[in-house]
């Protein structure tokens, strides 16, 4: 199973990854996990809209808020409305940042992290699911393990310490 992350991933909550990762291999302990890390910089969003698009994308993908609704108007994302409850704060999400993964009332992705910058929302980013993703089940698995309660925990104690002034939102942390 493969799952794309951006760069901060890597270098801002590296121990959230590995714990998602732990997660998620003790319910699947025969499926191998490869986490990619990608540079935005480089032309992440196109590189990641044609790999959603492709017959062999990958399972999970990190998407900016900006480009998840033309990519949900496309119809490249997995549907996972009835799964919404099964994901721990739920119910708590943000509604700025659930507003990105939602069209017509059917929700196609989860509230990943928001990131504010002097006291402005400045931009985010979502898991999603490729419609054409072969392992819908381990996928969701594996954002679910991501954005635990333990996940968002460790993410509470980083996303202060951000580089750049920035400060980084859980999608249940409120939002000043």
């Amino acid at each position: 199973m493969t799952v794309w992350l951006e760069e901060p991933a890597q270098a801002t909550w590296p121990d959230a990854v590995r714990l998602a990762a732990n997660k998620f291999d003790q319910a699947y302990p025969n499926v191998k996990i490869t986490v990619a890390f990608q540079n935005w910089s480089s032309g992440y969003a196109a590189k990641a809209e044609a790999a959603i698009q492709s017959t062999t994308p990958p399972d999970v993908v990190e998407l900016g808020t900006t480009e998840t609704g033309g990519i949900i108007s496309q119809g490249s994302l997995s549907d996972i409305t009835a799964d919404k409850a099964t994901f721990d704060n739920s119910s708590t999400w943000q509604d700025v940042l659930a507003q990105s993964c939602t069209s017509n009332g059917k929700l196609f992705c989860v509230p990943y992290y928001a990131a504010k910058h002097d006291g402005v929302i400045v931009g985010g980013s979502d898991l999603a699911i490729p419609a054409t993703s072969q392992h819908r089940l381990w996928a969701e698995a594996w954002i679910k393990a991501f954005t635990s309660n333990a996940t968002e925990q460790m993410f509470a104690q980083k996303g202060s310490g951000a580089p750049g002034g920035f400060t980084y939102l859980a999608s249940t942390t409120s939002i000043p």
